[in-house]
């Protein structure tokens, strides 16, 4: 009979009922997208412990939710810097004892350990053990993340690599199993031996191979690579298949001919010699097929990629079909666990009518602190000066003046390192040789719907702005639709601070390293903090939060199917600047002059997005955006930024009101200002050398100015609103 009390100590309260042991099975690769090995940069995480750290336990950890260990909820723990946490907060057993090995632990790989420095030319290597919590309740994983640990009998006396630095860690899953998973990543020497397993408070013991094993080691830094042992509580099975995936799309075209693939895995004490493969669509008949004289290793140690040989090609245009996919008679004996054999989905049958060309949502992961990021600046740059409207960008900044939550949000659902960047939050760029190649791809992919704007207003005495935008679907659609609005600033720049406003360049020559990449790189000759730094499209808003808005759009959408939403916010008063450092650059501007000296929130630099996001619920990394738009508040028909420099004349503000001002910056006399309409005809003459424009006749629209300087004649674009 189970006996259940409450007890309290130690400063937590836990819960007491009988429990069964624990079993591993290899998962290698089942790592949530999340998980990050070496997270170099700290929002989010919590460190425990760093160097120099030897035989210590961390502060006490809170975990985030209760977790079940050996029939006991515990909601706080202590890490060991030799490579184990307990739940036991009194223990003061941290000398590393392999004839006595801690009891209430869970061991990654017990052994003995320290934090500590290395030599040059390794010393900034990050070395610390830190946690996190990546996902939603009720399936959060609380992540303790070993990095940079070393033996404890290594003198640094050999140069460091990769066989000299450990890195490991443990992930807790939220509810009421107990699982836990041990995380190995390429780092240290494959022939060390520790202790892999966990072990109770009354002495249950449970250690893979029953004994200390060699470190488990791959060669690959590819997560999906990474070994991973997954600890369940209860009695492994003798015969226990699992499906992994089944590779099929969400829609097909009428009559399209839909195969069945995947992968599965043995989680079974025997060898895997014969399965049966099973396929119902809207619960009709099963089509099942078996595989026979396999030989797929025990205990989760190998992947068999699998093909069902009937296909599917029925199901009429527009009908949204259920599917269920399955695994039978292993070995030919019952399979007892349903629940990990089993694939469901619904398959929609459409016109195959997406005809709609794409724009691409080019999300950048930026901070004025990352002194690489103005690289990743400048392959946005050239995205836009390729493709045009057609890249739809938005910088998110991290850890700066021009950080939002939900900008937040969004890196650290997707965001690693710096600089970084994904196209349609379905295509996650790596290398930066990649990322126009890869754009080009996205934008070759149709899209099943058009979105246009349909209105916009911006008040400038309540600064309310509005914009409508109207959803037209060209063919049958099934899914998760969110409807989402984004507000971007081009051109932002802040005060004269480091890391903050003033952008961080390691291609600088000022920089310590003399310019990271040489003399010919674009920022080699700017400052190594940018003042005055004009930050490009720039994140100001989320309008319905990192997703959008659900509910707008319903989850089956007919052909022709047109859907208008209003998006509204309130733009804050525009911000000032003022600089004591000059530093006029093609990228810089610390201009601020009367007139000149708006730093953010203005609105002739608002660019207005909206986008149509397919999402799912159980993989963030599975919702594209399915197109987008962008316009800006106020078009000027090109891309005219509000302060403009050619050949060192100046024109200012742009948009302007009732005066325009000109004037170059090395005091030459400007001659033949002239100003034009759009068709080419002259409106109003002034004199020579005129700074100060009277415009006062003007009504808004978009104007030209013609004047001569140096003896060369020049144009320029320029904006008249009386309501800025």
């Amino acid at each position: 009979m189970n006996i259940r009390f409450l007890c309290l100590f130690f400063a937590f309260a836990c819960f007491k009922s009988n429990a069964q042991n624990y079993f591993a099975i290899r998962n290698d690769g089942d790592i949530h997208k999340g998980y990050f090995l070496d997270q170099v940069y700290d929002e989010g995480t919590q460190r425990l412990l760093t160097f120099p750290s030897n035989d210590l336990f961390s502060p006490t950890v809170n975990i985030p939710f209760p977790f079940q260990f050996y029939g006991t909820q515990y909601q706080q723990l202590k890490v060991s810097d030799n490579g184990f946490l307990t739940f036991n907060l009194s223990s003061n057993q941290t000398t590393y004892n392999p004839q006595s090995i801690p009891s209430n632990s869970i061991f990654a790989f017990y052994n003995d350990f320290k934090l500590a420095q290395f030599p040059n030319p390794n010393q900034g290597l990050g070395v610390k053990v830190y946690a996190y919590t990546f996902g939603e309740a009720p399936k959060r994983q609380f992540v303790i993340q070993y990095f940079g640990l070393s033996r404890f009998n290594d003198s640094f006396k050999t140069p460091t690599n990769n066989a000299s630095v450990y890195a490991f860690a443990i992930v807790l899953h939220e509810g009421n199993q107990g699982r836990f998973d041990i995380v190995y990543s390429p780092y240290g020497d494959k022939n060390l031996k520790g202790f892999v397993g966990c072990k109770s408070e009354s002495g249950t013991t449970y250690l893979v191979n029953d004994s200390a094993i060699q470190l488990p080691h791959q060669f690959s830094f590819n997560t999906s690579q990474f070994i991973v042992y997954q600890f369940n509580v209860g009695r492994q099975l003798q015969e226990d298949v699992q499906i992994l995936d089944v590779n099929v799309n969400k829609i097909y075209p009428t009559n399209a001919i839909v195969n069945f693939s995947g992968r599965l895995k043995n989680n079974g004490k025997n060898v895997l010699n014969s399965v049966v493969l099973n396929y119902a669509i809207n619960n009709g008949d099963t089509i099942s097929h078996q595989l026979s004289l396999l030989n797929v290793l025990p205990n989760g140690q190998q992947k068999y990629s699998f093909n069902h040989p009937i296909s599917w090609t029925s199901g009429t245009v527009g009908s949204l079909n259920q599917v269920r996919f399955w695994t039978s008679l292993p070995n030919g004996k019952l399979d007892s666990l349903d629940e990990n054999n089993q694939f469901r989905t619904q398959i929609l049958r459409n016109q195959n009518n997406s005809t709609i060309e794409r724009n691409v949502m080019f999300e950048l992961a930026t901070g004025a602190w990352c002194g690489f990021c103005p690289d990743g600046h400048l392959l946005l740059k050239q995205a836009i000066e390729k493709y045009g409207k057609r890249v739809v960008p938005i910088s998110y900044h991290e850890d700066d003046s021009m950080s939002i939550p939900d900008g937040n949000v969004i890196l650290r659902r997707y965001v690693s390192s710096y600089p970084d960047a994904f196209l349609d939050r379905a295509s996650f760029l790596g290398s930066k040789s990649t990322w126009l190649n890869d754009l080009e791809s996205r934008l070759s992919v149709r899209s099943p719907i058009e979105i246009k704007l349909v209105n916009k207003d911006f008040n400038s005495n309540t600064r309310r702005l509005t914009y409508t935008v109207k959803v037209k679907f060209v063919d049958y659609y099934y899914g998760r639709l969110r409807f989402g609005g984004i507000i971007t600033e081009d051109n932002v720049r802040g005060v004269e601070s480091n890391n903050l406003w003033s952008q961080s360049n390691y291609y600088s020559s000022m920089h310590v390293s003399g310019g990271s990449a040489g003399p010919t790189h674009p920022f080699y000759n700017e400052l190594e903090f940018m003042h005055g730094y004009k930050h490009r499209f720039v994140l100001k808003e989320m309008l319905g939060g990192p997703t959008g808005f659900a509910g707008i759009i319903p989850q089956l959408v007919q052909p022709n199917t047109e859907i208008e939403y209003t998006f509204e916010t309130i733009i804050p008063p525009v911000k000032k600047v003022s600089y004591q450092t000059e530093n006029n650059t093609p990228f810089c501007s610390t201009i601020d002059d009367v007139g000149m000296n708006e730093g953010f929130n203005v609105p002739a630099r608002l660019n207005l997005i909206a986008y149509v996001m397919d999402e799912d619920s159980n993989d963030i990394f599975n919702s594209p955006i399915l197109n987008t738009f962008q316009e800006k508040l106020w078009d000027l028909e090109s891309n005219i930024s509000d302060i403009q420099l050619n050949n060192n004349v100046y024109l200012y503000p742009n948009p302007a009101g009732n005066t325009l001002n000109i004037k170059s910056s090395d005091g030459e006399t400007i001659l033949g200002i002239k100003i034009k309409s759009m068709l080419g005809n002259t409106i109003l003459t002034y004199d020579n050398n005129s700074q100060a424009l009277n415009i006062e006749s003007l009504s808004n629209g978009v104007y030209f100015i013609e004047y001569n300087y140096k003896g060369q004649l020049y144009q320029m674009k320029f904006l008249v609103n009386t309501a800025y």
